[in-house]
């Protein structure tokens, strides 16, 4: 399979190692609203490119995560009158409820950046102590 590499700009071949999982990420929702129609594009291409990949034998790990701690969503939680954990929890469910009448593929694993910003933040301390930040 060849994908377009957006860091270089060309197309690459991809081949996973066999007897592993193609494992795709993509960067989800930031649940202080509604979803729109690029919320819509972005997850229709990647549930064809999972049932693709699933219909020609493949395994996947499909992550997308939900970006729960954003200045967005603090805004609209503090415009609103509302705790952004319940903000962000109600569009999540909204989300979730949508992937589902549009018929998308669920996720394997939603993890919320609430629950990861420790490993967040420390992955970022080591790449500015590298120098790559």
């Amino acid at each position: 399979m060849r994908v377009r590499d957006t860091l270089t700009q060309r197309k690459v071949s991809i081949s996973p190692a066999p007897g592993k999982p193609v494992t795709l990420y993509v960067c989800g929702v930031t649940p202080y609203e509604s979803g729109h129609m690029g919320h819509a594009f972005t997850f229709s291409m990647f549930d064809v490119l999972v049932r693709f990949l699933e219909a020609n034998g493949r395994r996947v790990k499909y992550v997308q995560n939900i970006t729960d701690v954003d200045d967005p969503l603090f805004e609209r939680a503090r415009r609103d009158g509302i705790d952004w954990r319940e903000l962000a929890g109600r569009e999540t469910q909204v989300h979730v409820r949508d992937m589902t009448v549009l018929g998308w593929r669920p996720p394997d694993v939603m993890p919320r950046v609430s629950d990861e910003i420790r490993q967040i933040v420390a992955a970022a301390s080591k790449l500015q102590a590298r120098g790559f930040a």
